[in-house]
């Protein structure tokens, strides 16, 4: 077996996520990790009927290996709801990032992204961008890690109601990963920030909070909150927006 496939998740999700675009930071992702490969995969399918007709479908998609120089993650979603015949939401996106790291603490950042959201009027938005990064990596299971990240992005954006947009952004980001209780929980807290480098009035904000709780060796509980804001959003959208959810997890 292809060893970056070697370890799994099945998460069986139990609150949903409400109507948002999908959160850029996934620090988490990388921060829980030190020198080895990860896969997982998360998929929610529920729904009722009778006096209610409710679908809701969602499917997360994680890959992540991490070397002494090359490391990458890879992290797809889609989520798909309607209520009494009405879609609630019709969303996807797909976000990659490759490190070369030169020494133990600093790396060269390379990102791609696409995403999808029909109710947000986001037809296709595309990003690509380089990056510088500085990390200090865990030494065992107890200690405290951060990142930093200082680089710019491309974005070009193709919205329903407005004419296509390409602009030059900031990316600039932090994120904390805090162990606690002894047991293998940990708390990871994100932010990034990317203004529009034309236009400084023109900025964006997402922030993160990732709880893991293992209940047992195999099976853990997870909750996250994400926070997004957008100065300048298209018209009828509100500036910001909330996530949460939480899930249990079993790891094989």
């Amino acid at each position: 077996m292809n060893p970056v496939f070697s370890r799994a998740f099945v998460g069986v999700l139990l609150l949903g996520v409400t109507n948002t675009a999908f959160s850029q930071v996934d620090d988490h992702l990388f921060r829980a990790l030190n020198n080895g490969s990860y896969s997982s995969i998360q998929v929610s399918l529920n729904g009722t009927s009778g006096n209610l007709e409710d679908e809701y479908f969602s499917v997360q998609l994680n890959s992540s290996h991490r070397g002494d120089a090359h490391s990458y993650v890879i992290n797809g979603q889609l989520n798909y709801s309607e209520t009494n015949g009405t879609k609630t939401n019709e969303a996807e996106s797909l976000k990659t990032r490759y490190l070369y790291s030169f020494n133990k603490d600093n790396a060269i950042e390379i990102i791609a992204e696409y995403q999808r959201d029909v109710l947000q009027g986001l037809s296709q938005e595309i990003v690509y961008g380089v990056g510088y990064r500085w990390e200090n990596q865990r030494v065992d299971e107890h200690s405290i890690t951060s990142a930093l990240g200082l680089g710019f992005i491309r974005s070009e954006t193709n919205n329903r109601f407005s004419p296509k947009e390409q602009d030059y952004r900031g990316n600039i980001y932090g994120s904390l990963n805090v162990p606690f209780g002894g047991n293998g929980a940990n708390a990871s807290i994100s932010a990034i920030a990317r203004p529009n480098i034309q236009d400084t009035s023109d900025w964006r904000l997402i922030s993160e909070i990732t709880i893991n709780a293992p209940l047992s060796e195999n099976l853990s509980a997870n909750f996250q909150v994400t926070y997004n804001y957008d100065k300048e959003p298209e018209n009828g959208i509100e500036s910001r927006d909330l996530n949460y959810s939480t899930s249990l997890s079993y790891q094989f």
